[in-house]
């Protein structure tokens, strides 16, 4: 199946962070803080195409809840800051949601992956069969 990214909106609270920490500043080395003054002084807009966010949907593995997972992390802490000082309750985001299949064919693809132009691929042969198709 062709399955992509939904386009949707989510509200700051529920997403988790992906790391345990990040770096208090962007690639570009503004920093995080400033992010949060300049959308509270409203010089930066919350509908940024940079405060798009990516996020998997995943399995807590203590709860065994479905959550959404965010990989980027600065720019969610910025968000969750700038909600808690605004008081905007729920604060919505804008978000490119991943489900858990896509996550699991992405880990697949990683995993399975060679160093190849993938033009050619030799024909080995398996002592054990791991997948076989059905006739």
């Amino acid at each position: 199946s062709s399955e992509q990214s939904l386009h949707t909106r989510v509200a700051v609270q529920d997403l988790r962070y992906s790391q345990v920490s990040c770096k208090e500043t962007f690639q570009c080395g503004r920093s995080i803080v400033q992010l949060v003054h300049d959308l509270l002084h409203r010089k930066v807009s919350l509908r940024a195409s940079f405060l798009t966010l990516t996020v998997f949907q995943t399995i807590d593995e203590e709860t065994n809840e479905s959550i959404l997972r965010c990989i980027d992390n600065r720019r969610l802490w910025a968000l969750k800051e700038y909600a808690k000082r605004s008081g905007k309750d729920p604060l919505m985001v804008n978000v490119n949601l991943f489900s858990r299949s896509t996550l699991k064919q992405v880990q697949r693809f990683i995993h399975n992956s060679d160093p190849t132009d993938g033009k050619d691929v030799l024909l080995r042969k398996n002592k054990q069969k791991k997948w076989c198709y059905k006739r």
